[in-house]
């Protein structure tokens, strides 16, 4: 199913997929009540927002193994940028609320 050949295209397409399947699972999440009661239905709303959550996680885990695999000369340079994306994603998780938080705190406030 993988070749060498259609290696872009597929690479392409599960980038395109990890694209979708986060936007959709993140609205799916936000929009879908959840029950935390331990019953069957609990449970099996718990299992259905797990399983769409996890969708987006296969797709990227696709695209990079594609990529890890069928671009072996580079491999160093795509895992360390695959190292460098998610770092600086880390950091703007971290640092922009902090830094909303900061500018919210120093900006000033007009009297009544």
């Amino acid at each position: 199913v993988f070749d060498e050949r259609r290696a872009p295209q597929q690479l392409a397409w599960s980038g395109l997929c990890f694209a979708a399947s986060v936007v959709l699972s993140v609205q799916f999440h936000l929009s879908f009540p959840v029950s935390f009661s331990p019953s069957l239905v609990g449970i099996g709303t718990m299992a259905l927002t797990y399983l769409v959550c996890a969708v987006p996680f296969f797709c990227s885990g696709l695209a990079v193994c594609i990529a890890l695999t069928r671009f072996s000369p580079q491999a160093g340079t795509l895992y360390a940028a695959d190292l460098g994306g998610a770092a600086s994603g880390c950091v703007l998780v971290i640092g922009a609320p902090t830094r909303v938080w900061i500018l919210l705190i120093q900006a000033p406030r007009s009297s009544p």
